[in-house]
């Protein structure tokens, strides 16, 4: 199975110089998305999870705290299946905030 490094952001000519002269370039066949929010227990499960209840695989995963927040990116096969993951993320966040 081919390896994935998920390096985010990669912009302007310098740091894409940089990243191919390390031997990286860009997938053209996966796409992301960033999901940031409060670092509380549980965050990154319901993530997870309400990728996983639409029915939609994860290709990778990289995740990190930085002070009371977090921010999580996440790889998808195709811009089709980010986009529904979006829409599932942002689907449960508009029901937990009716509560």
């Amino acid at each position: 199975m081919p390896e994935i490094e998920i390096v985010t952001p990669i912009k302007g000519p310098k740091a894409e110089e940089a990243a191919k002269a390390a031997g990286l370039s860009p997938a053209g066949n996966i796409a992301g998305l960033r999901v940031e929010g409060e670092n509380k227990p549980g965050a990154g499960l319901a993530v997870t999870r309400t990728i996983a209840d639409a029915g939609i695989s994860l290709r990778g995963l990289s995740a990190t705290v930085f002070g009371k927040s977090f921010a999580c990116l996440l790889a998808f096969d195709s811009e089709g299946d980010a986009k529904r993951a979006g829409d599932a993320l942002a689907s449960s966040l508009a029901k937990k905030a009716k509560k």
